[in-house]
């Protein structure tokens, strides 16, 4: 999420239903709905193929995952309009000497950023369509910071998860008495244009999943190689919201500081994962990562990074967005995401690569819960809820 992307109101947050959505997002749109039961996920090819929401208990569930309703409910589309979604599509770098993000020769900061459709809120096609699974393309073009113009052909293929795929995504046995939806999101894309190089600038795939959160949210994840801290943007982390505890860095994503971390390749494992006790939601995410891979593009926000001396190719792999208050006292959640990135990519003319994130939500008996994410995080959901008590209630 760019810090100049929010705007909105600081609200309590509702918990519609899938019903209202799909009513809601029907007005202007043609929601393809997937299900499978009452496991049900909702994208718009309107919005770049993107997932809206999910339920794990039918049309009266309530929805995983923040939108604009307000915005949605709008018949115009205005760029670079905050609209969320639980897996939308972007791509990197947002900043520095190869960003998409910004015109060229313009400073970069939150005022100048421009969202390319390609970005935002281009149209796609609805290429084939199961009960489970939808898939949408569509030719974009993207200008860089350089001038640039990079000409790409995407397929995004959104794919609802039975028990046996989840199971075999997260290498555990699901515990009964859980109720439970997840969704696979692949993009690939081929380049039709000319070949990227390294001095011109190269891309990513960036994936972005935002939702609905409360004051004692905590996002988990898990890491290698015991890093010490975590990349920072946009400001500095707050111990009150960050923290790293024996190789597990623990994120307060509670809509109230509004901040971003990064974790880099060489700490990376292909998951994290969120316990928000007051929505009784355990969410694990799982991504496609090569641990040879080593170069990722440079979105960092912090002052004095936005040069052309920014080294472009050291970047994150996981970004974990925190919405909060701006100066005027408006946010525009409350909301946090849950984000991956591809590693950087070099393209020859006719060349592809993909990049796939999935999100799985559970709900259900807590000592169900608490088992799964012992299994999968090596954490019971009492030391997660633990790691930051003290500064909930001292803030909250």
């Amino acid at each position: 999420m760019s810090i100049s992307l929010m705007t909105g109101c600081s609200q309590a947050p509702a918990r519609p239903t899938f019903a209202q959505d799909l009513a809601l997002l029907s007005r202007h749109q043609s929601p393809v709905v997937l299900e499978d039961g009452h496991r049900k996920v909702m994208a718009l090819a309107e919005l770049q193929g993107r997932v809206m929401v999910s339920t794990a208990r039918g049309d009266q569930g309530e929805s995983h995952g923040w939108i604009n309703r307000d915005y949605l409910a709008q018949a115009e589309r205005v760029s670079g309009a905050a609209v969320g979604g639980a897996d939308r599509l972007s791509f990197g770098p947002e900043t520095g000497p190869y960003s998409l993000f910004f015109e060229p020769g313009v400073e970069q900061t939150g005022d100048n950023v421009r969202f390319q459709p390609a970005i935002s809120t281009q149209r796609y096609q609805l290429l084939h369509r199961t009960a489970t699974e939808a898939v949408f393309s569509q030719q974009v073009q993207l200008e860089s910071y350089q001038g640039q113009v990079l000409d790409l052909d995407v397929k995004r293929s959104i794919h609802l998860l039975d028990a046996n795929h989840i199971e075999n995504a997260l290498k555990v046995e699901l515990p009964q008495g859980l109720d439970y939806v997840g969704f696979k999101a692949q993009t690939e894309i081929t380049n039709t244009g000319r070949a990227m190089r390294d001095e011109t600038g190269l891309i990513s795939l960036w994936h972005l999943g935002a939702f609905e959160t409360s004051p004692h949210n905590t996002v988990v994840i898990p890491t290698r190689g015991q890093p010490t801290g975590v990349t920072p943007y946009f400001n500095d982390t707050r111990a009150s919201h960050t923290t790293v505890v024996e190789g597990t860095v623990y994120y307060r994503a509670d809509a109230q500081y509004m901040n971003k971390i990064g974790l880099p390749p060489e700490h990376t494992l292909p998951m994290m994962s969120a316990w928000d006790p007051a929505l009784e939601r355990l969410t694990l995410v799982v991504f496609s990562f090569d641990p040879a891979a080593k170069r990722y593009v440079n979105s960092t926000w912090l002052p004095g990074a936005l040069s052309p001396e920014q080294v472009p190719y050291q970047g994150d792999v996981i970004n974990v967005f925190n919405d909060g208050l701006m100066e005027d006292g408006k946010r525009f959640g409350p909301f946090y995401e849950l984000e991956s990135s591809s590693p950087a990519l070099r393209l020859t003319q006719g060349e592809s690569a993909r990049h796939q994130q999935t999100t799985l939500h559970f709900q259900g008996d807590r000592q169900a819960l608490n088992r799964l994410a012992q299994a999968t995080l090596g954490l019971s959901l009492d030391t997660i809820e633990h790691q930051f008590a003290q500064a909930a209630d001292t803030t909250d």
